[in-house]
């Protein structure tokens, strides 16, 4: 993930300003100074319940075994392809890679492939036994 801001933010920024005219009120008291990050996720965040989208018709047999050896088709031209964990985290990154690419030694687990060419660009689900 990339830290795309950081800054420090006051109290009950989010308190309607009606709430502050009544001293019965907890909001009105209550104190939440302190330091806010943005981040920026590298990849789209994966969970167990979305579903990864294709956007060509290249498909990838699944699951695949650790270092697997994954044919890259000829008609998507690509550029490059990056593999990150479910939660953003690049692991390997391809630029103009020829006719296939080999997975680095992976444990067990599901992984994302983002791949870009010169026409097309998409995400395929890896699943790894």
């Amino acid at each position: 993930m990339e830290v795309t801001e950081f800054s420090f933010a006051r109290g009950n920024s989010d308190a309607a300003s009606a709430y502050f005219v009544n001293p019965s009120l907890s909001t009105r008291s209550s104190d939440h100074d302190g330091f806010v990050l943005y981040l920026r996720p590298e990849a789209p965040l994966v969970n167990s319940t979305e579903e990864v989208t294709e956007q060509s018709s290249w498909q990838v047999p699944n699951p695949l075994s650790s270092e697997a050896r994954i044919p890259l088709p000829f008609e998507l031209q690509l550029d490059q392809l990056s593999l990150f964990t479910p939660n953003g985290q690049l692991l390997r990154n391809w630029q103009n890679p020829a006719n296939e690419i080999q997975l680095p030694e992976l444990p067990t687990g599901v992984y994302i492939l983002n791949y870009q060419g010169a026409a097309t660009q998409g995400t395929l689900k890896l699943v790894v036994q």
